[in-house]
């Protein structure tokens, strides 16, 4: 199974770096899962949707066709952590073999990236930073490869 992650923006702060890399050390056990930032755009007072749309058209053209595209959204279906792995596999033969999940920016996802995936996928009803976000998808992700594996998990 291939994951990629492809967050709109960058990342700043070391701590979240840190963590990101180590769990994508983690996962290499299980799947090949890569992370790409894509360029965000000044978000300019009346000019939102002009740079999300902006964002969304950097960002559409790192996702294969045959995808399986899994929005981050906070209108999305909130999935627990034993429902997971299914999701990933059902998701995984649906996208030939690789999902692409997709956290937007500051200002959120376009509209047409919503329209595009295959599924709107909340981790909260929280408002999460970006680099949050990250990390505790990589940290569910994680979680759901050892659920699926029967492998023991720390709580």
């Amino acid at each position: 199974m291939k994951i990629k992650i492809i967050g709109i923006g960058h990342l700043k702060d070391g701590y979240l770096r840190e963590m990101e890399a180590d769990y994508l050390k983690r996962l290499s056990r299980y799947a090949k899962v890569e992370v790409t930032e894509s360029e965000d755009f000044p978000n300019r007072p009346g000019e939102e949707e002009k740079a999300m749309l902006k964002e969304w058209e950097k960002a559409s053209r790192l996702i294969r066709p045959t995808s399986f595209l899994c929005a981050l959204d906070p209108r999305g279906k909130e999935l627990s952590s034993h429902e997971l792995p299914d999701f990933l596999e059902k998701a995984s033969i649906k996208g030939k073999g690789e999902i692409v999940f997709l956290i937007g920016g500051s200002l959120g996802l376009d509209e047409k990236a919503r329209q595009r995936a295959d599924y709107l996928f909340s981790l909260s009803k929280l408002t999460l930073t970006h680099g949050f976000a990250r990390a505790l998808l990589l940290e569910q992700l994680y979680r759901a490869f050892k659920i699926r594996a029967g492998e023991p998990y720390d709580k």
